[in-house]
């Protein structure tokens, strides 16, 4: 009786968006064709996943690889049965809510060329990269973002938890690449956490749904100082065609 409670308080800009109504854990198991307990695996909300020492128990495969300046990525693809629940969720309800205008990736209707097509024949560009853009989206983030379609809170939790993953520690043994004592640990307790899985299909969705605020803000402050924002995934772009984002701006 909770769940339709709080169902029916839906958040009142979710209402124009087209997402499928679920008001409780039984309805979530029969839109996603499985039973309860199905459900509760996929979404591990007890952290199997990162507890397990078989890969054949685990619902991801993992790949370690070094980035620039020591940095490492770890890539998780969802095994098939759990792509295809993401992926159900993907175009059933994430598609459905759409992302901020200076978002550019993995939107449809936009890619890299629209990303940059606002900073051609700009005096100055600044570019930036954000750090670890999908480990830093905490499973505690996705949940509230469901919880904001109007999802009661047990719906909104097993979501998130079909879209996060905790990475087990045990992958990061002879890894292969080689990188510091200090961010092989720094790696290992960042991926422990349950977060965004770079691989999951549902992850640049969210990604870009969950930084609507932070492309709103950066949005005004770059019209503030008559400049352009646009945004690929981690990758930012500030222009201006005046100098302001340059040293020599007026003081």
């Amino acid at each position: 009786m909770a769940d339709r409670t709080t169902a029916n308080a839906a958040v009142a800009a979710a209402k124009a968006w087209d997402v499928p109504v679920i008001e409780s854990t039984a309805a979530l198991a029969a839109w996603l064709n499985l039973n309860t307990s199905e459900l509760r695996w996929f979404a591990d909300l007890k952290g199997l996943e990162y507890k397990s020492a078989s890969s054949r128990l685990r619902n991801y495969h993992y790949c370690v690889l070094a980035k620039q300046f020591g940095r490492i990525r770890l890539l998780e693809a969802p095994k098939q049965r759990l792509k295809q629940l993401q992926r159900n969720i993907l175009t059933e309800i994430l598609e459905k809510v759409p992302a901020h205008s200076a978002a550019h990736g993995f939107v449809k209707k936009r890619s890299i060329k629209t990303f940059v097509a606002p900073h051609v024949g700009r005096r100055v560009v600044l570019r930036m990269d954000l750090q670890d853009f999908f480990p830093s989206f905490a499973a505690a983030r996705i949940h509230a973002f469901f919880r904001t379609l109007g999802y009661p809170e047990s719906v909104a939790t097993l979501l998130g938890g079909i879209c996060t993953n905790a990475a087990p520690r045990d992958i990061w043994k002879g890894i292969g690449v080689e990188v510091s004592l200090a961010d092989l640990y720094a790696a290992r307790t960042l991926y422990s956490k349950p977060h965004l899985p770079q691989g999951a299909p549902t992850s640049p969705a969210l990604a870009n749904l969950c930084s609507y605020r932070i492309d709103c803000r950066l949005s005004g402050l770059a019209r503030a100082v008559g400049a352009e924002y646009t945004r690929y995934a981690d990758d930012l772009a500030f222009s201006g065609i005046t100098g302001v984002l340059s040293a020599d701006r007026p003081r």
